[in-house]
């Protein structure tokens, strides 16, 4: 998982109300089991808001853009989960869930190189506005904070257990090798970061796991929270409140989306973007 810097998607400030929120996700046209292909997100309601996320899902995880006057969004480009040029993707899966206003998903990648490896991205996503959500805009700055010290507590806590149990089973070199790298992750490392969301009926989850090069995978520890939406609720910001409760006002999009402003390249060509779209946890 990773901070995933966007360009190009201009955002309405508001939504109607009326709008039915009815995005769901859907196998791509014409794509078979075996393929490497993403969701489509469709809408008959808001086929702005589907039509942002499929942009967004194509500008986070495809190599390339679709040819103009394509059928589908996705039909030149080929999916890729592998970040470091490391190997190559061979199985994709996905899933997808909505509570209130936000729509949740899950793309597992398996990629085959020096070291097979499962990679899982949690996209929290905006179903009225078609933006992706992080911490900084569900919680207020003083819920962050509570939530960044609660989270680095916990998260410690588990990982000390971790490594007590490594004291107490095998007494062999991969086991004193997998306690000293836990030791030092601990001493080392922060643990208050939110850089995913994953989203259940009654919990919000914080996935963490030690930052491990892949031999060292094996002495990797899931340090993921969950906490209780109620457990949550003094947090929220406003806008956070409102897309988890549709019962609520529709709400605007944070006025600090509108004060971003990105750089970046597409191939060789720079671009600045005045307004995009940050997937960011903290």
């Amino acid at each position: 998982m990773r901070l995933l810097t966007m360009t190009c998607l201009a955002l309405a400030a508001t939504v109607s109300a009326a709008q039915a929120q009815d995005l769901r996700a859907v196998p791509l046209p014409g794509s078979r089991k075996d393929d490497l292909a993403l969701p489509l997100i469709v809408s008959p309601a808001n086929p702005t808001a589907a039509a942002r996320l499929n942009a967004l899902l194509q500008l986070t995880y495809l190599d390339g853009l679709a040819k103009p006057g394509a059928k589908d969004p996705f039909s030149r480009v080929r999916y890729d989960m592998n970040r470091e040029g490391s190997g190559s993707t061979s199985a994709l899966s996905w899933s997808a869930s909505s509570q209130g206003r936000l729509f949740a998903i899950r793309i597992t990648g398996e990629t085959m190189g020096a070291y097979p490896t499962e990679t899982v991205d949690d996209l929290l996503l905006d179903g009225v506005h078609g933006v992706g959500v992080g911490g900084v805009y569900l919680f207020t700055p003083e819920g962050l904070k509570a939530l960044a010290t609660q989270l680095a507590t916990r998260r410690k806590a588990l990982l000390r257990q971790a490594i007590a149990s490594e004291q107490k089973g095998k007494a062999d070199d991969d086991a004193q090798e997998c306690i000293t790298v836990q030791q030092e992750a601990l001493q080392e490392q922060a643990f208050d970061g939110m850089h995913a969301l994953r989203l259940d009926a009654r919990t919000i989850a914080f996935p963490a796991a030690l930052d491990l090069p892949h031999a060292l995978l094996v002495c990797d520890v899931d340090l993921t929270i969950a906490l209780p939406r109620q457990e949550l609720a003094p947090y929220l910001s406003a806008y956070g409140k409102a897309l988890l409760d549709s019962s609520l006002q529709t709400p605007a999009l944070p006025a600090a989306w509108a004060r971003r402003v990105f750089t970046g390249r597409i191939g060789t060509a720079p671009v600045v973007p005045q307004r995009g779209l940050w997937v960011d946890g903290c």
